[in-house]
């Protein structure tokens, strides 16, 4: 299974609520906009690696914590403190352009979907933290977001997260689309 669908199993429901609740979107919107917007943020991570960051480091920097995840209520209160770029792992011009690919793809408004994005953004990471921190690595693997981000050891990170991604679209019998196009940005470039 992939890191796309194992979140999308374990928070695309809880997540899909509290975004009803709050913004008003569909659960199919909400899910869609969270099934979008990981593979983004698994690319920004490969590149915050590729620049020799922490990324452990960086996530929990950025408000991220797998503890919080018990409690989704807090990062839809606290999600003014992260900008459009996520902190950084996307960028302002990115993140722009994401909120415009996510609101195409689910049929929000570009305002509501701008406005999702750094709530959206520290649930991703924190999910990624605990499955990080659920692979304890051994002397010749690493652990945690590096075991996440490099799951074959080889030190190249981009056929991993592509292979997460992709896992699951080819499970599914669904085509890339606008998820493949949007990764293949994202990591086409450095």
């Amino acid at each position: 299974m992939s890191f796309v669908d194992d979140l999308m199993k374990q928070l695309g429901g809880p997540v899909a609520e509290e975004l009803e609740k709050r913004e008003g979107l569909s659960s199919e919107q909400a899910q869609g906009a969270l099934e979008s917007l990981a593979p983004i943020i698994l690319g920004g991570l490969k590149r915050k690696k590729e620049q020799g960051v922490d990324v452990d480091g960086y996530v929990e920097g950025l408000g991220a914590g797998e503890e919080k995840l018990d409690s989704l209520g807090g990062f839809f209160d606290g999600a003014d403190e992260l900008d459009l770029g996520g902190g950084g792992i996307i960028g302002l011009e990115k993140g722009e352009q994401t909120a415009e690919a996510i609101a195409k793809k689910t049929g929000i408004g570009v305002n509501v979907a701008r406005k999702i994005l750094p709530i959206l953004i520290p649930i991703i990471l924190s999910y990624l933290m605990k499955k990080g921190r659920q692979d304890k690595g051994t002397p010749t693997r690493k652990s945690g977001l590096e075991a996440i981000l490099d799951r074959n050891g080889d030190g190249r990170v981009l056929d991993d997260i592509a292979g997460m991604v992709l896992a699951g679209r080819a499970a599914g019998g669904k085509k890339g689309g606008l998820l493949a196009m949007i990764l293949s940005f994202f990591m086409g470039r450095k």
